[in-house]
């Protein structure tokens, strides 16, 4: 007899954003669409040097198909238009304390894009809403430069799910 319960492998499910906001900097171009293929048609954000804040957020959500992952990542593609340094950060809304949790920051890189997944450590279940499924991610860009204006461009973003 041949037992197949010693090996299981279940692929992830991936989820792509359903809606976002910018709350941080000024919608420059781009929708919801942009953001489901690696196409070079980006979702943009721009930041002026007359804003108070040096930074563009980006807030996108979706659902998870499992209310307790086992495996969590998030795949973000993009760049920036800057003259100098803009840095990314990417964070989940973590629900086990109603905060955002920072997963990853890093230099974005400027004028073409790069791709990059972070794979959460822990318990990924707490950045599933217990009930809706409910996942979400800020990024993050901001200046070196407090007064520089630059574009930040997302060409595609989507968490892996197993």
């Amino acid at each position: 007899m041949f037992n197949l319960n010693w090996f299981s492998v279940a692929s992830p499910v991936p989820a792509f954003p359903g809606e976002f906001l910018i709350t941080a900097g000024v919608y420059a171009s781009g929708g919801i669409e942009d953001l489901l293929d690696s196409d070079n048609l980006d979702l943009s954000a721009r930041r002026n040097n007359a804003d108070i804040s040096s930074r563009v957020w980006i807030e996108l959500k979706s659902q998870s198909a499992l209310a307790l992952p086992a495996e969590f990542s998030i795949t973000v593609e993009g760049s920036v238009f800057a003259r100098t340094q803009v840095n990314q950060t990417v964070e989940l809304w973590n629900y086990d304390v109603s905060d955002w949790e920072a997963v990853d920051t890093r230099a974005a890189n400027r004028f073409s894009d790069t791709t990059v997944t972070i794979e959460m450590a822990g318990d990924p279940s707490r950045f599933v809403e217990p009930g809706t499924r409910g996942i979400e991610a800020r990024l993050s860009y901001e200046s070196i430069n407090q007064r520089q204006r630059f574009t930040a461009n997302v060409d595609q973003v989507f968490w892996s799910i197993r």
